[in-house]
């Protein structure tokens, strides 16, 4: 009681008391400024990171398509080469399918006896 008793007493104890409730304050002020100030920081972190990711995979992705068009080259240059050689290789059996000649003989008894015979030409 002794605050009752002294006005005094008591104004400096509101007085400290305030202080102490301003400093509260101001550090929760300044708490706050410090987590918007973090959450801007990882944000603006995230951000970056983001888009460092997405460069980095679409680099990867780009690089991936390069060489996947490289295989498919690759493969596309060899099927039309083999096109090619079975188209050659079907008209070298066509030209020698007409050169293909059959000769008649006699044989015994007058019989005819057909004689199948090839001539070899190769063109390249």
């Amino acid at each position: 009681m002794e605050k009752k008793d002294n006005p005094q007493g008591l104004q400096e104890w509101l007085k400290k008391l305030d202080g102490s409730i301003s400093v509260i304050q101001n550090g929760q002020e300044e708490l706050k400024r410090g987590q918007e100030a973090l959450k801007r920081s990882v944000d603006s972190k995230l951000d970056k990171l983001r888009t460092e990711l997405r460069q980095d995979i679409e680099t990867k992705i780009k690089a991936f398509k390069q060489d996947m068009d490289i295989e498919i080259e690759q493969i596309t240059s060899t099927y039309e080469r083999l096109s090619v050689e079975v188209t050659r290789l079907k008209l070298l059996m066509n030209n020698e399918t007409e050169k293909r000649t059959v000769i008649t003989a006699e044989g015994p008894a007058n019989s005819k006896v057909p004689i199948v015979t090839c001539q070899k030409t190769l063109t390249h």
